[in-house]
């Protein structure tokens, strides 16, 4: 498991500088190769074992990797990429990040992504772009600047009109049943719950919240999906809706059973989440590529925020885990032996407003 997530740490994340145990959460494990169907991350070993340089992997990643920056790396906001920019955090960690993330990869924008650190010392020239110094903060290439996740997911459709998907409905009724449903988000999930970027909505305080209140928020997932019929939250197709629970919900099916047993993704009690968790994994490129975090990782992160096994059976491992691929593979464990054990430091509170 080490080698998976710290497969990079002569390559990826050492140009990233992110957290080894962080990388698959961040999307840049899942990303395809292009023209196959296995992560970059499978591609990193040579058939003599070796690791690839960072320029190989550059190769076979094409151009999205390119349009990546660290934040740590540039010297001052006039060193920023031009155009259009995310800022969104280094780790992966922060679900109100993902949300922009995520809805801006569904309208297929052309953008590039500068990670900021916030797991220790922001980039001191950041509070010139974002005085907040939070994520996400877009910029768009006339200067504008906005901030708070699902402010910036409201506004998408109409700073860029023309994008190949629209978030939300031309229709005015329609655009407000999906605001609303937006709203609704601050009381399905449990009051007075820790919004941890590494474990959202899972504790009260100190503990993590009983197996009734998980219970009661799956039900008011599945009424809200209802009320459409999915598979979205919308209906047929994924609205500015999704990318705003997506990232929550995500940390719930990998994270509740690990807490308390309980599997989110019980089709026999919520049949038409558990539809929504596979609409957006098999029919959503953008986010089972590029965004989705997956098991390991969540428990990983769950484990650093305070609770939570990590013991993962073998029925629950992910097929990318097989095979020549293995964590058990020779070049694997030669990983396992460069990578330092850092990935949990630092604080888990990390949000925007």
């Amino acid at each position: 498991l080490k080698a998976l997530l710290a497969f990079t740490s002569a390559t990826l994340c050492a140009a990233f500088s992110l957290a080894p145990q962080t990388l698959a959460a961040s999307g840049h494990a899942r990303h395809l190769a292009p023209g196959t169907s296995k992560p970059i991350w499978l591609m990193a070993e040579t058939e003599t074992g070796t690791i690839k340089t960072w320029e190989e992997l550059r190769q076979l990643s094409g151009p999205i990797l390119d349009r990546v920056v660290v934040g740590d790396t540039i010297q001052g906001s006039k060193d920023l990429p031009p155009g259009l920019i995310l800022f969104r955090d280094k780790n992966g960690w922060c679900p109100y990040s993902e949300r922009v993330w995520l809805a801006m990869l569904v309208k297929k924008l052309d953008f590039s992504e500068v990670l900021i650190n916030l797991q220790g010392s922001k980039p001191r020239w950041y509070p010139e772009v974002n005085p907040s110094s939070q994520t996400p903060c877009v910029r768009t290439s006339e200067g504008q600047v906005i901030t708070e996740s699902l402010h910036i997911i409201q506004v998408l459709d109409d700073l860029f009109p023309d994008s190949q998907h629209q978030l939300f409905s031309s229709d005015t009724a329609e655009k407000v049943d999906a605001l609303n449903l937006i709203k609704s988000f601050s009381a399905v999930f449990p009051s007075g719950t820790r919004p941890s970027s590494r474990g959202s909505f899972l504790y009260k305080g100190s503990r993590p919240l009983g197996r009734k209140e998980f219970e009661a928020t799956l039900d008011k997932v599945e009424a809200l999906l209802a009320q459409h019929g999915g598979p979205f939250f919308m209906g047929g197709s994924i609205s500015g809706v999704d990318c705003a629970f997506a990232p929550f919900l995500e940390r719930w099916s990998h994270q509740v059973p690990a807490l308390i047993g309980l599997e989110t993704r019980d089709a026999s009690r919520w049949s038409l989440l558990a539809h929504w968790y596979d609409a957006l994994e098999h029919f959503l490129p953008p986010y089972s590529h590029r965004v989705q975090g997956d098991r390991h990782s969540w428990r990983e992160a769950l484990a650093g925020a305070g609770g939570g096994s990590t013991t993962i059976d073998d029925s629950q491992r992910p097929a990318w885990l097989e095979g020549e691929h293995s964590c058990t593979s020779a070049a694997a464990q030669t990983l396992i032996e460069r990578v330092p054990s850092t990935a949990t430091s630092g604080t888990s509170g990390a949000r925007d407003a």
